[in-house]
């Protein structure tokens, strides 16, 4: 995949593609949060190849290769699939995700309803535009908020926002007593579906299916603003809802997602370490000296008593020896002696290994 393709596909093809790429558990839960099949057997025999049928009409599916399907499309799934770290946000029947492939770029999921749309990011062109463009909001809107104050409310009132009903909210809204930023934030609540907007960042791995959440904050698009979510006194049972500027929250937004990316997950930087360390050594061992006297040495002397106790099992008969029994030894010692000088020399040099 270029990095200006897009590339869209649907729920029911995506889990078909990381399956056949070994994803297991991205499939698992991307199933389970759709709820997209059930566990019969015929069931998911028949999702599979409605599966495939979609991805060949869409010229995603190539038999001879070992996955079955095209070589962009193996790309990106694996991309996706070794994501160590993501970004992921929602509003209203949307959610987008951003997976980090390394530090030049990252890849962008966009989630409508059943429709996956991937895409390349540029991690140094940032993510402001497109978290604005995500919640169709102006990125470089900043509008003066001096006159808006932040809100306080109790705990109670808190978890009691998302059961208003829009008689009550309307109530508020005309409500004399009710101060304008606590109108204006009501109002967008309301506009947002009574709900507030997650930023998650997850270390994840699809692999063996281990996921943990690093943080998340709340948010609810305003007119040309968002209010912030401050839960950080909770436990004070106060909870607050500041007025940000577009600009300046995305912009927080953006510098929180490029030092997450920017980390290193703890539990791979010794084992990278140690892999770095085993090649280097296993590199070493296998790339032996050119030309080594030592092993020439070696072979050598080995050779030499090899061929002393050769000769004194010889000298045991030596009673039994014609006369110029002598001789003949010595000749073979010789003979022998001269072999093993040209032997050691050869043996100097490296023997060649089959790879």
């Amino acid at each position: 995949m270029n990095y200006t393709d897009k590339i869209t596909l649907t729920s029911k093809e995506l889990a078909s593609a990381m399956a056949l790429c070994g994803y297991n558990s991205f499939v698992r839960h991307l199933i389970s949060a759709k709820n997209m099949v059930s566990k019969k057997k015929k069931d998911v025999n028949l999702f599979s190849e409605e599966a495939e049928q979609s991805l060949r009409e869409k010229g995603f599916w190539h038999a001879r290769t070992e996955t079955n399907l095209s070589k962009d499309l193996e790309d990106l799934m694996n991309a996706v699939g070794q994501s160590k770290r993501n970004f992921h946000c929602k509003r209203l029947g949307h959610e987008l995700f951003i997976h980090q492939i390394d530090l030049s770029f990252s890849i962008c999921q966009f989630v409508d309803g059943e429709q996956h749309t991937f895409t390349y990011l540029d991690h140094r062109k940032g993510y402001k535009e497109e978290l604005a463009r995500f919640y169709k909001l102006d990125p470089g809107s900043s509008q003066n908020l001096s006159k808006m104050q932040p809100i306080q409310v109790s705990e109670e009132v808190y978890n009691s926002l998302h059961e208003l009903k829009d008689e009550e909210i309307e109530q508020m809204f005309n409500n004399e007593n009710e101060n304008q930023s606590f109108k204006e934030f009501i109002v967008a609540f309301k506009k947002n579906g009574k709900v507030f907007n997650p930023f998650t960042f997850t270390e994840t791995d699809y692999v063996d299916g281990k996921s943990r959440t690093d943080q998340v904050a709340f948010s609810v698009p305003g007119d040309d603003m968002v209010w912030h979510l401050e839960y950080e006194k909770v436990s004070e049972h106060k909870v607050y809802f500041i007025p940000v500027s577009v600009s300046d929250y995305f912009k927080k937004i953006e510098d929180t997602i490029y030092e997450f990316f920017e980390q290193v997950p703890t539990d791979t930087k010794p084992k990278a370490k140690i892999k770095k360390s085993q090649r280097t050594n296993s590199q070493k061992k296998d790339k032996p000296e050119p030309f080594s006297i030592k092993r020439g040495l070696n072979f050598f002397w080995k050779s030499n008593l090899v061929l002393l106790i050769m000769s004194f099992f010889i000298l045991i008969n030596k009673s039994s020896w014609v006369e110029d029994g002598y001789g003949t030894l010595l000749l073979y010692i010789l003979i022998s002696e001269v072999m093993i000088v040209l032997l050691s020399f050869f043996s100097c040099f490296p023997k060649k290994v089959n790879r």
